[in-house]
């Protein structure tokens, strides 16, 4: 394996676990200290609720990553990710966003760096 590819392996890899290790974790811990009511709750119609966020967020990783770097066919729908306003129970948008990881580090996981 020349350099650049060992750095480019290094570089998925760490991707990779920061990812599932650090950066899933923490996004958990913080939807587990709200209610479903809290998770879909906006100031203004005109913003977000973390719910729309979580949704925007597996929906950007599976396009970007799963679809773009891993050649899965795309089937996102950028606009319902925003115009959702009926509650998605906290454990179902967990799954959802746990499954969107899963599905990010096996493709990075098996992408070739050369």
């Amino acid at each position: 394996m020349n350099h650049d590819a060992a750095i480019g392996t290094a570089f998925i890899k760490q991707a990779s676990a920061f990812l599932v290790t650090e950066y899933l974790p923490k996004i958990e811990r913080c939807l587990e200290q709200l209610d479903d009511n809290q998770i879909w709750w906006r100031p203004n119609p005109q913003s977000n609720s973390i719910g729309n966020l979580v949704l925007h967020l597996s929906g950007n990783a599976r396009q970007w990553i799963v679809g773009g770097l891993g050649g899965e066919n795309d089937q996102r729908q950028r606009d319902t990710e925003f115009a959702q306003r009926d509650v998605i129970e906290r454990h179902k948008l967990l799954e959802l966003l746990r499954s969107t990881v899963n599905d990010v580090a096996q493709t990075l996981n098996n992408l070739d760096p050369k």
